[in-house]
């Protein structure tokens, strides 16, 4: 039930995250979301529940929630500024832990709906 119930929220929480990230970049109040804290939060957005083994087609909000956030923080704080440090201290780590899953998630969907097709 709570699952359920998360996936719902997930995207609506993301957009959430995103807005509150802007303002935060833009006044550098309080740096919450830059380095230590900016990672933990990219740690638990963009994961994948079951590995590669997910269903795609149940997460589809939550990826692209995800995705989109992370093309955001690049589009907002550039290679060249770097002020979250995304750039210089996470971008490995994020593509090992979740795109390369996620692209091996992609492989194993689409060979799945291959035979399914046959």
């Amino acid at each position: 039930m709570v699952y359920y119930l998360l996936k719902f929220l997930y995207p609506f929480l993301c957009t959430l995250v995103k807005d509150e990230f802007l303002y935060d970049y833009r006044s550098s109040s309080s740096g919450i979301y830059k380095g230590l804290s900016l990672f933990q939060l990219l740690d638990y957005l963009c994961r994948l529940p079951n590995g590669i083994e997910s269903d795609l087609l149940e997460i589809y909000d939550c990826l692209c929630s995800a995705l989109n956030f992370i093309r955001f923080i690049g589009l907002i704080d550039k290679r060249s500024i770097n002020r979250t440090l995304l750039w210089s201290e996470r971008l490995s780590h994020l593509n090992e832990t979740f795109i390369q899953p996620l692209r091996k998630s992609i492989e194993l969907a689409r060979a799945h709906y291959k035979l399914e097709i046959k």
